[in-house]
This record gives C-alpha cells, sequence and structure tokens, in this order.
C-alpha cells in the first residue's frame, strides 16, 4: 500500500472515531434517575405479537423459574434516585422497584384457577424491591451483559418530585399491589415497568421515544379471559390458539402496558445508533458502559419540573 493510501486510511479511521460519542468515563450528575431494563430470559423470551405467543412463554418462563433456571421469568424494570443535597434537604436517594410479594398467586391463578389471560387485569400481592435485592441483579446481569439503562441528570426539583412520588405511593399503600394493568398515579398499584416508568414521568423526563418503543398495547379478546369460578379459562388452551389480538368490533378488553424487554431491546439498539451519530432521543445522549451492559446517559437537568399532581386520585 502506497504512503498515501496509508494517510487516507488514517484520515477516514479518524473522521469514524470522531463521529462516535466517546466511551469516556461516565458523568456523574449531582441528582440523577438511573432506568433498568432486564429482559425476560432465553431463549422464550416475551412477545405481545399474539395471545397464544405471549401465553407459550409465559409458560416457559414460570417453568424455568420454578426449576431455578433464571430469575426474573417475565423480565424487570427498576430505578435508582439520587437527589444531592438541596435547600436544606440533605441528599437522599432510593434504588429497587416494585416486586410480587407472593410469586405462587400468579402461577396459581394462571395455571391451576382458570383465569386465562385475566391475570394480565388483576392484581396481587405487591411489595417494594430492596436495594440489595437490585444490587444483587446488578452484579449478575452487568456480568452477563443481560440488562441495559438509562441515566438522566436531574435538576434538584425534578429528583426531589420523585422521592415524594414513592412516599406517597407507599402512604397510599399502593405497593402492596402488583400488576400489569394497574396505574401508579392512580394509587392502583403497579408492575415494575410502570412503577418505574411513572418515575420517569413525574421527573418531566419521559421521551415520545419510550412511548412508541418500550411499551405494548393490545385488545384482549373477551373469550380468553377467564371469570372463575363460572368460567374457566386454560392457560395451556390459550397457548394452543392462533387467533391475534381482538379488533376493535370485537368483544374485547384494551390493555396498554411497559415492557422491560421491548425496553432493554430499544436500548441496545439505541446505543449501536448512537455509535453511528444517529439522533435517538431528542435531547443528545451519550454512551455509558458498565461491565458488559451498555446504556444511555441523557443530561436533563435543565427540563422543566412538572406541576401536575403526583397522584389523580
Amino acid at each position: 500500500m502506497t504512503s498515501l493510501n496509508l494517510l487516507a486510511v488514517a484520515a477516514l479511521l479518524t473522521s469514524l472515531v470522531a463521529a462516535r460519542p466517546a466511551l469516556a468515563a461516565p458523568e456523574r450528575f449531582e441528582s440523577q434517575l438511573t432506568v433498568y431494563a432486564l429482559p425476560a430470559p432465553r431463549p422464550a423470551g416475551l412477545s405481545w405479537k399474539t395471545p397464544g405467543g405471549l401465553a407459550r412463554r409465559v409458560l416457559v418462563d414460570e417453568a424455568g423459574a420454578k426449576l431455578g433456571l433464571f430469575t426474573h421469568a417475565i423480565g424487570h424494570q427498576a430505578i435508582h434516585v439520587q437527589c444531592a443535597a438541596s435547600a436544606g434537604a440533605p441528599a437522599a436517594e432510593w434504588k429497587g422497584s416494585m416486586y410480587e410479594a407472593n410469586p405462587s398467586e400468579f402461577s396459581q391463578a394462571a395455571i391451576r384457577d382458570g383465569w386465562g389471560l385475566l391475570i394480565l387485569f388483576k392484581t396481587f400481592s405487591g411489595r417494594f424491591q430492596t436495594p440489595a435485592e437490585l444490587d444483587h441483579d446488578l452484579e449478575e446481569r452487568l456480568a452477563n451483559g443481560r440488562i441495559a439503562f438509562v441515566r438522566f441528570g436531574l435538576s434538584s426539583g425534578g429528583c426531589r418530585r420523585i422521592l415524594a412520588f414513592i412516599r406517597g405511593f407507599e402512604e397510599r399503600k399502593a405497593n402492596l399491589k402488583y400488576g400489569l394493568a394497574a396505574r401508579p398515579r392512580h394509587a392502583e398499584g403497579g408492575g415494575c415497568s410502570a412503577f418505574s416508568m411513572s418515575a420517569v414521568e413525574v421527573a418531566g423526563v419521559m421521551e415520545p421515544a419510550f412511548k412508541a418503543g418500550w411499551s405494548f398495547n393490545v385488545n384482549v379478546p373477551e373469550a380468553l379471559i377467564g371469570a372463575p369460578p363460572t368460567k374457566k379459562v386454560s392457560l395451556l388452551a390459550i397457548a394452543d390458539d392462533i387467533r391475534p389480538w381482538a379488533a376493535p368490533i370485537e368483544p374485547h378488553r384494551p390493555l396498554f402496558g411497559w415492557d422491560p424487554t421491548l425496553a432493554f431491546e430499544w436500548i441496545v439498539d439505541a446505543v449501536g445508533r448512537a455509535a453511528k451519530g444517529q439522533k435517538v432521543l431528542q435531547e443528545a445522549v451519550s454512551i455509558e458502559r458498565r461491565g458488559k451492559a451498555v446504556g444511555l446517559v441523557v443530561d436533563r437537568r435543565s427540563a422543566p419540573v412538572p406541576t401536575d399532581p403526583l397522584f389523580f386520585k
């Protein structure tokens, strides 16, 4: 290769490196929110393409969890809020999410009692995940890469608003009710993802891309929803069913939710696109690596602090 060609290759490599966000030491904000997304286990994963596909994956994931093959059978989402001292208030933090208090309740309802897809709308016994439990998840997942995250730099007001939401959630005993369809800001309880995304929302840093890429919106056919003891629907029967989600004109119940697996896949894809210089969020992002895991860092310290109520009831 001639010296001229070598110079051209060197110039090209230099331009490519310059176009990529640097993986330098991550910026540490005084106040910040980190949202972690842990996908459902492989190989089954989780899919919202059809009711039958969802049921098959839930059955496989639940069986694997009972055998001790993996944790978080349907995925998990959690937060870490760190607020700096301000206006006389000491520094404070909160780490965790929503958890099932009694996992056997879900298994019995889904497999033994004939609830069918009513399990998507019901609440079960809930509790807050402890910081130690999340630390254990992080140690395991950062080592194997089965976790992704978004870290937001926050204003003091935005950060303190999350802590106020969590206090209000617990005061209303909403943390004792765990359910996919439960709305945290209506104090109905919540699943891990809905609770985590409520923190993002009350801080004023929700992005349209999250709603588009991290959530699902389906119409659950009434025929697949049990009403024990008068109407029992087997999850095994649903797993063999090839019908799609209901059309708007069919009897159904609408279901909106947030999915950790969708969030994980979106973040990993967004990191790849951001590394190529593509715009992935409304605000500029940088890339952070922790162990084998990757995430996005977004400076939202100048975001307006919302003034709407923390709770709608």
